[in-house]
């Protein structure tokens, strides 16, 4: 443009899905967990894996057929299975998983690389977002509140989020929303489930 290097990706009128959730509340939530599911699933078991590396519903856009589709892979990378760190402190605290939480050491700010197991947690952050129509850790207002919850061990939803009969399946599929949720936010990350 003008001369200059750009890109150029398709407009998705849409919008994000938390945007589309919000237009559209009685849309199918299942299809949509099942929609974001496939696409880490994609990025993790490509030759050689890749971390998306910051997953939330305003990273996900919606198509002309109401899919889910990843994006924002700014912050993705391969994994190569060695822990790295980097001066990049990137992602959104909120969905954050523990292990990326930016040290300051010296007055520098080190966060390690997002790994599989960190988008596991993101994508059980993501999912009770589109269940709940809460982003996670909703009652701390400041990023100091949301840090000193995540390093205290505080799960980014309780479990009254899902126990209730909004989801499809009443309250015995919210239970079982519930358990899985919080095995993606285990703070051991080799404890967390994988795709």
């Amino acid at each position: 443009i003008g001369g200059q290097p750009a890109i150029i990706i398709r407009w998705y009128e849409n919008g994000d899905a938390s945007q589309y959730l919000r237009l559209n509340p009685r849309a199918s939530a299942r299809r949509y967990v099942l929609d974001i599911i496939e696409g880490i699933k994609s990025l993790h078991t490509h030759n050689p894996p890749i971390a998306h590396g910051d997953l939330k519903a305003s990273n996900i856009l919606v198509d002309d057929d109401g899919r889910f589709l990843l994006s924002d892979l700014g912050l993705a990378h391969a994994v190569n299975g060695t822990a790295a760190a980097t001066t990049n402190v990137g992602g959104s605290f909120r969905f954050m998983a523990p292990e990326l939480l930016p040290i300051i050491i010296d007055d520098d700010t080190q966060s390690s690389e997002p790994t599989l197991a960190s988008d596991i947690w993101s994508l059980g952050c993501t999912i009770a977002e589109i269940l709940t129509s809460e982003k996670p850790y909703y009652a701390r207002h400041s990023h100091s509140q949301v840090v000193v919850s995540i390093v205290n061990g505080i799960l980014p939803y309780t479990e009254a989020n899902f126990i209730n009969d909004f989801t499809e399946d009443g309250i015995a599929g919210s239970k079982d929303i519930w358990q899985v949720l919080k095995k993606c936010w285990e703070m051991d990350p080799a404890l967390r489930p994988t795709i």
